[in-house]
């Protein structure tokens, strides 16, 4: 889908890009307040159509990571290795997909139980990525599916979304079921918080069935890592650039650059 903006010299095509939005935690510091805070967000191109893709799971429940591993409702009868494949459909539907993803971590104990400075730390990284990826995100109109499940984020996404300068407009009436990116950013969510865990020695017995340590790191982490939306070209050349006048041995930068893992910075 294409956007039509007028330039004063005429129209420019301006595309839209959705993008789902899931979080994991809350803003609390006491009683059964969550650990680790998590927000992730999917970014699609509506350029690029997945109704084939969709319609290959459109017999599937709903996905809900959270309820899958511990045997939650809707998924409470299920068998152990019926939710274990599941898990591997939406992460093979993840996979398939044409999009990018970016996941924000929190560990909230560095806030000193200071809700002001973890806000801060949010807004501050939510800015500085939008900001960052201008060049990308200027391209396009963002169309953002959040189910407004915790005002205080909708306020922070709104507030540095417009400081960022983005064309963007929040979709209304979101509902995850409605949704299968929505379902893919839960999914992202999830993993991301199992990564933390999984660092932290922290995977429970139940998680640890579904899905063991292994397979976690080598498979379901590393696929997601590669549809993770890291620097804009612009930012990393400046980067590269900011690095190589530095005060640092020129000589040595020359040989990095020269060297077969500069590939990756293309």
């Amino acid at each position: 889908m294409v956007k039509y903006i007028c330039t004063g010299g005429g129209f420019l095509m301006k595309r839209l890009m959705s993008v789902f939005i899931d979080e994991s935690g809350d803003f609390g510091f006491v009683g059964d307040a969550s650990k680790y805070y998590v927000i992730t967000f999917v970014f699609h191109d509506q350029k690029y159509d997945i109704s084939a893709n969709i319609d290959k799971i459109k017999d599937r429940p709903v996905f809900h990571a959270g309820p899958i591993i511990r045997r939650e409702y809707p998924f409470q009868n299920e068998t152990p290795l019926e939710r274990k494949k599941l898990f591997q459909s939406i992460f093979i539907f993840s996979h398939s997909l044409p999009i990018k993803t970016k996941s924000f971590s929190y560990y909230k104990k560095e806030f000193n139980n200071d809700t002001l400075k973890m806000q801060a730390r949010m807004s501050k990284d939510l800015y500085s990525f939008f900001y960052e990826n201008r060049d990308l995100f200027e391209k396009y109109k963002l169309i953002i599916y959040y189910d407004n499940g915790q005002n205080l984020l909708t306020r922070l996404l709104n507030f540095n979304l417009a400081t960022s300068a983005i064309d963007y407009e929040f979709k209304k009436e979101v509902h995850a079921r409605d949704y299968r990116l929505y379902q893919v950013a839960d999914f992202i969510t999830t993993l991301r918080l199992l990564e933390i865990k999984m660092n932290n020695n922290e995977l429970s017995k139940t998680e640890k069935m579904l899905i063991d340590r292994r397979n976690l790191k080598n498979v379901y982490l590393r696929t997601i890592n590669k549809k993770e939306l890291w620097f804009s070209k612009i930012l990393k050349r400046n980067l590269i650039y900011k690095w190589f006048n530095s005060s640092f041995d020129k000589t040595l930068k020359i040989r990095f650059f020269l060297c077969p893992f500069w590939k990756h910075f293309h």
